[in-house]
């Protein structure tokens, strides 16, 4: 069974999500489940952070591109491809962490997590024909699975919502537009493990202008949060098993607009879990 926030039955406003017990730093990584509140832990399960086993993490973009983008001649152009690991690439910056996210190419793989399975591929995904979560009024969505055990990753994917947003992909600002890789940066923060800051300078912050360009940068809060969960010397763990019992996947928010931040109740039941982040 799985534990998601893809749908929603009961939902909260909130100006941020599922804080930490770091929330007095300037950033804050995703957890597992919380001691209270919609995102309670059950049974005997206790707060984990969410993180990756391994220090060297692959990521494919959907080969079809984005129409919307792009509505004339082809959808998936050079420049889209770089914008897209340009947003991964600034994660790759900082020296006080030895975390690397490596493109791996292009992929006809849709957004979904295969128990039980090795292929998975963690995928960056435009949805710009319907938007598939009629809840999740986002801008850009990131889909986190896990370890409800211990909080080990086991695959994650970016959906971005072009059926009801207008993106760019152009070097300076467009005041008319959601900038593409001011939302896709923010989204790798929550593929790689953390949650929104209350810092309004951050990358991780949780709301964005149309035209804004500043999150396309790492802060400092930024940084801090990468080499918190991924410190130099961090040893690679064991593979998560893929058993259904030991699993849990979470679904973090995305790239907001200037409104609200939905958080949706958690739905399924068991022992996985899916956390998506909007924005």
């Amino acid at each position: 069974m799985t534990f998601s926030l893809r749908s929603a039955a009961l939902a909260a406003l909130l100006a941020i999500a599922w804080a930490s017990p770091a929330a007095a730093q300037d950033f804050v990584q995703t957890m597992t489940c919380d001691r209270s509140g919609i995102n309670a832990c059950t049974g005997d399960f206790t707060p984990q952070p969410v993180h990756w086993p391994k220090l060297d993490v692959n990521f494919h973009i959907n080969g079809r591109g984005s129409v919307k983008l792009y509505p004339e001649g082809d959808a998936f152009p050079t420049e889209l491809e770089h914008s897209i690991r340009d947003s991964f690439d600034a994660w790759n910056e900082p020296e006080c962490s030895q975390f690397t996210l490596t493109y791996q190419g292009v992929t006809d793989q849709e957004i979904r997590y295969l128990q039980n399975s090795d292929d998975n591929a963690n995928v960056v995904l435009f949805q710009d024909d319907t938007w598939p979560y009629p809840s999740f009024q986002a801008v850009a969505l990131t889909t986190v699975t896990f370890s409800m055990r211990d909080g080990r990753i086991l695959d994650a994917d970016i959906e971005v919502n072009g059926a009801d947003y207008l993106f760019s992909n152009t070097e300076l600002p467009n005041n008319s537009a959601m900038d593409l890789r001011n939302t896709l940066t923010h989204e790798v923060g929550h593929f790689l493990g953390l949650d929104h800051s209350s810092n309004a300078s951050a990358t991780m912050y949780a709301t964005a202008e149309l035209g804004e360009i500043t999150k396309r940068d790492l802060h400092q809060a930024d940084i801090d949060g990468l080499c918190h969960i991924y410190p130099l010397g961090t040893p690679e763990e064991s593979p998560v098993v893929h058993e259904q019992k030991d699993s849990c996947s979470l679904i973090a928010p995305g790239q907001p607009d200037d409104s609200p931040l939905l958080i949706a109740a958690l739905l399924g039941l068991g022992w996985l879990a899916r956390q998506r982040t909007q924005r």
